[in-house]
């Protein structure tokens, strides 16, 4: 923690401009349990989060939740798993084009299945699966075309249970998810 930094944010936030962070990798929950900790004259320094949760990585829920009932607005990255779970992804991953880590492999394969059982596509799961925490604020998707927003929007109208352990059990640890993601070969 850089206390000079931290000071400047809240000189910032007093004069009316919002302070948020962004968080990554496996230690997420606990920089985001810090920054709801982290006061000035009383008054918590950061409003808001961002964070790293999809299907495979949910290392910092119970973080977000603490930051979200702590009055911070929490905003999803990666809900997407930076495109693995998409239907591309899944002809990629089948096709060994990303060359991804086998605990992965598994875990995508799982929700394929899932979302087959459903009558969905991965990508419609695993956007409701995002949009249904009552702690998200935002959810952010990396659509770039028109028929990536069209077909975000429709995980809308995907029933999604939010305790649905069948999803939870694909989940793969923290530390698993932030190496095999290290690895990634990017777009």
């Amino acid at each position: 923690e850089d206390d000079a930094l931290i000071d400047v944010i809240a000189r910032l936030r007093e004069r009316g401009i919002r302070a948020g962070l962004t968080v990554s990798g496996a230690g997420q929950d606990v920089a985001i349990r810090r920054s709801i900790e982290v006061r000035r004259n009383g008054e918590r320094v950061f409003d808001s989060v961002q964070a790293t949760w999809n299907l495979l990585e949910r290392g910092a829920e119970s973080a977000l939740q603490d930051a979200h009932a702590a009055g911070m607005k929490v905003v999803v990255k990666e809900s997407l798993a930076n495109g693995r779970l998409t239907d591309r992804g899944k002809r990629e991953e089948g096709s060994g084009k990303r060359g991804e880590a086998d605990v992965l492999l598994t875990s995508l394969g799982r929700i394929s299945e899932l979302a087959e059982a459903r009558g969905t596509t991965i990508e419609k799961l695993a956007l409701a699966a995002a949009l249904a925490r009552p702690w998200a604020d935002v959810v952010l998707t990396g659509a770039a075309t028109v028929e990536q927003v069209r077909s975000n929007v429709a995980a809308l109208q995907l029933d999604f249970d939010v305790h649905d352990e069948q999803l939870r059990s694909v989940s793969v640890s923290s530390a698993e998810y932030w190496r095999a993601r290290s690895s990634f070969k990017w777009n």
